[in-house]
């Protein structure tokens, strides 16, 4: 990955998260919103890689023809081979952090991964058509994962309500958003704009999941639900978590 392309990327990705803050992000046009969020991010890499590519083959045929055109004295630089390896040790340094930071996020994605898996096999799978409720034991925790609706069966306390709300996330494929930014966060790990992008794009599914629920159910109750839910601190970021709720 080349310096030139995390520089146009970051750039182009500020620009647009910029005008999203300013202009979109009050908008009750949630699906456009979310499109927009999505888009901005492969956009911004392409426009990046093909920027990278047309500044390098500038680069290129300046060096070629100036080589032709100019004949340079010859120059005497001692110590060249320390210089030459002093830069190549600080490259493979950068290099080693750089692989060390995505092994770190590839292992908590999979551990994200693996966590989900005991709660699908540690509790009731009941289906109910065009999505999978898994009834787990531990208590106020509610999320979803593509069709599947992890939910407590320690805790009756507005089930309804919960369940309408993941639904949502079901119905509008949330699920593939998310692990959309935790393999942008993998590659990305170290650009601080992914993670904005990633928590508007979450903040966008719960304006999409509340707008829905509140018309069948008051705001009192979403707020009951909200603080029985918070109760249990846990939160999977791969996962469409019922307490992000904005509501």
């Amino acid at each position: 990955m080349s310096i030139k392309l995390i520089f146009y990327s970051t750039i182009i990705w500020a620009i647009l998260l910029i005008f999203y803050l300013l202009f979109l992000r009050k908008e009750k046009f949630f699906i456009y919103n979310r499109i927009y969020l999505i888009l901005s991010i492969i956009i911004g890499f392409l426009i990046s890689i093909n920027s990278s590519m047309e500044l390098y083959s500038i680069n290129n045929s300046f060096n070629t023809n100036l080589f032709y055109r100019v004949k340079l004295p010859d120059v005497v630089i001692s110590n060249i081979d320390n210089v030459a390896e002093s830069n190549l040790t600080l490259v493979k340094l950068i290099w080693n952090i750089y692989f060390l930071g995505v092994v770190i996020m590839l292992f908590k994605f999979i551990k994200a991964l693996v966590l989900i898996y005991s709660f699908y096999k540690s509790g009731c799978n009941i289906n109910y058509g065009r999505y999978k409720l898994i009834l787990h034991n531990k208590k106020n925790v509610a999320f979803s994962f593509f069709n599947y609706i992890f939910i407590s069966d320690k805790n009756e306390f507005k089930k309804s309500e919960i369940i309408s709300h993941e639904l949502v996330h079901i119905k509008y494929w949330h699920s593939f958003d998310i692990l959309f930014f935790e393999l942008i966060k993998i590659i990305f790990w170290f650009n601080p704009i992914i993670y904005l992008y990633e928590a508007m794009v979450k903040e966008n599914h719960e304006f999409t999941a509340d707008n829905e629920v509140i018309k069948e159910y008051s705001r009192k109750n979403y707020s009951e639900i909200l603080i029985n839910q918070l109760q249990s601190g846990m939160q999977l970021d791969i996962a469409n978590n019922f307490i992000n709720s904005l509501h």
